[in-house]
């Protein structure tokens, strides 16, 4: 998966343009055989010690691990790309079908996590017939594997990549710690079916970059994908009351403070919905394109923030980053701003 590589504290590799001499001259008395080649170099490629982002993390399906690598040519010009390597062992073998599905669950994770959907540009599966060598399973050979479901999106439709902080990284032990937590009840979470396919719904319209009614009717229509287990009332069918519910999951982390009258926009939010399916008058002007995205970003946000929070994530994050680092630190530090301008 690319890009993935954020969640790591160091840098696998960098350069220095125009080094200092003094760094010139380091390099020179440490590797004394190079003293010639690097007399007066354009720049300095450094490389880090450790490729490991996340070391090997018990899931409910077995463990997950990130590590990095390098790739690129040195010949000509010079290019290096900085990509990060998912790898799951599971307890036990399982089909291709069930691996895939399993891959499908992850993704969606460090969706949720880096703040835009990770492009798988190489998967494999590696097999393990044969008998296990001092306690380790040997795989035999590795299956490519080519996506032919998929709905592939072109890239200027697929929402922009962040610059900044994930909402769980690797920076120190306790964080190290919180993101395995968080991982491990994701996929036990995500045992259910019906909570795959309500997340999978809620990651077609996160990945998008461009917005639509057919956006806002998935979103809010995520909400009623989830099984009857996920709300504190088995019986609960109104799609307005669903969302309060999970609306109060992060009200209650977050605090009202940062998101007042979140009820009345959400309300609004299923209004503009149901203004799309049935036909209802509108109550705003959907044709103002702040209020519509505003109103689409409230149901993604509710729903994404609130699958986190069930699964012990960590909150407080998102008030210490900048809007630019994640789309759910810009919508709560946008939201007073954009509710102003909404007319609600």
């Amino acid at each position: 998966m690319k890009r993935v590589a954020r969640l790591g504290l160091h840098a696998l590799y960098g350069f220095v343009r125009d080094p200092d001499p003094r760094i010139v001259d380091s390099l020179k008395r440490y590797k004394p055989e190079y003293a010639t080649e690097i007399e007066s170099p354009s720049a300095i490629i450094y490389f880090g010690k450790d490729p490991t982002v996340l070391p090997r993390t018990p899931v409910e399906i077995g463990t997950v691990s990130v590590t990095r690598g390098l790739e690129g040519r040195l010949s000509g010009d010079v290019a290096l790309s900085d990509k990060a390597s998912v790898t799951v062992e599971f307890q036990h073998p399982v089909t291709v079908h069930v691996a895939l599905s399993h891959m499908r669950t992850l993704r969606s994770f460090f969706t949720l996590v880096i703040g835009h959907l990770p492009t798988v540009q190489v998967a494999e599966i590696a097999t393990a017939w044969n008998a296990p060598e001092n306690g380790v399973r040997r795989p035999e050979f590795n299956l490519q594997v080519y996506s032919t479901v998929e709905r592939v999106l072109r890239k200027e439709y697929l929402r922009h990549r962040m610059s900044g902080r994930c909402l769980l990284d690797c920076a120190n032990q306790e964080r190290t710690v919180e993101l395995a937590t968080v991982m491990h009840a994701w996929f036990r979470k995500n045992t259910d079916p019906k909570i795959r396919d309500a997340n999978w719904q809620f990651f077609d319209c996160f990945r998008r970059s461009f917005y639509s009614s057919d956006r806002i009717v998935a979103a809010a229509n995520t909400f009623d994908l989830l099984p009857k287990s996920d709300w504190p009332h088995p019986r609960l069918k109104d799609l307005k009351k669903k969302v309060r519910a999970k609306a109060d999951v992060l009200l209650g982390e977050i605090g009202r403070a940062d998101l007042p009258r979140l009820y009345e926009v959400t309300d609004h939010a299923i209004d503009c919905r149901n203004h799309y399916v049935h036909g209802k008058a509108s109550k705003l002007n959907y044709e103002d394109a702040g209020v519509f995205i505003f109103l689409t970003d409230t149901l993604e946000f509710v729903y994404g923030v609130s699958q986190l929070i069930e699964c012990d994530w960590n909150s407080e994050c998102l008030r210490g980053m900048h809007s630019a680092d994640h789309p759910f630190a810009r919508y709560l530090d946008s939201y007073g701003e954009r509710l102003s301008a909404s007319g609600i």
